[in-house]
């Protein structure tokens, strides 16, 4: 995999360098579509019916075994839960299963920027994609089961106004295609126009979440998978899945395409 300022990716996000360079990256870049509309997004390099060619996609950062509640890699290959969740006085489990495929760093901290901030929609295909691979690694396992619908993390209407598209709703989008489960966009509003969430400690977070979403209709026995685009402290899934589970969810899992470590 091609490092940092080499790769295709990079010059999409690197400033425009002097000279006919940035022309001339456009004109190798549309010949290599026409000849072969699949190409890596980190290496450019040909991919067969996928975003990412099979040496970058072994080298990104996945996660391996990991806290079925917050979804922290876990050093012990026998450990279910973390010493930070069974540290917690009276922990909830309101999450029940929480799947996050890959570490939050490069490339996947690239990703998420190009789709959440950039506005670059081929990237909610990308995540999606990464994320469905983790999940069918869960799939496989004769103890699992699907849920009932996949909720995507709502934005507030007037972020949502402000961004033009919910990045969560976008990657949900591609998981659904692939897993065939349903997606429902409006069982969770947020009805709290928190501020945002960088920079500040877990307390400030789920503080800062509180009374922040609200439910549109009943969730009795159901089984629901929040989808995020990262998880930090987990605060906001935290919320929501205190909000599902008080209304009487039967299981809340989490699923989202990365998760901070460090």
């Amino acid at each position: 995999m091609q490092k940092a300022g080499t790769g295709a990716m990079d010059r999409q996000y690197q400033n425009a360098q002097p000279g006919c360079q940035p022309i001339l990256w456009q004109a190798v870049d549309s010949l290599l579509a026409a000849i072969c509309p699949w190409r890596c997004v980190c290496c450019n390099s040909a991919a067969n019916g996928m975003d990412i060619c099979a040496d970058c996609l072994n080298d990104l950062p996945w996660l391996g075994n990991c806290c079925r509640h917050c979804g922290m890699p876990l050093t012990l290959t026998d450990s279910i839960i973390c010493g930070g969740c069974l540290a917690i006085t009276n922990y909830s489990h309101s999450v029940d299963l929480c799947i996050a495929a890959l570490s939050y760093e490069f490339p996947v901290d690239r990703f998420v920027t190009a789709l959440k901030y950039r506005h670059k929609p081929e990237f909610a295909r990308v995540l999606g994609d990464l994320l469905t691979i983790r999940i069918q690694e869960q799939i496989a396992r004769p103890d699992y089961r699907l849920p009932d619908a996949i909720v995507p993390v709502p934005l507030h209407p007037l972020r949502l106004l402000q961004r033009g598209f919910n990045q969560s709703a976008e990657i949900a989008r591609w998981v659904t295609a692939t897993l065939q489960v349903k997606r429902d966009d409006h069982l969770v509003r947020r009805v709290r126009n928190t501020p945002a969430q960088a920079g500040l400690s877990r307390v400030a977070r789920l503080q800062n979440m509180r009374r922040a979403f609200s439910l549109t209709k009943p969730v009795t026995g159901m089984r629901v998978a929040l989808l995020d685009d990262v998880i930090t402290t987990g605060a906001t899934i935290s919320a929501l899945a205190d909000l599902f589970k008080r209304a009487g969810a039967m299981e809340v899992q989490v699923w989202a395409t990365a998760k901070t470590v460090r």
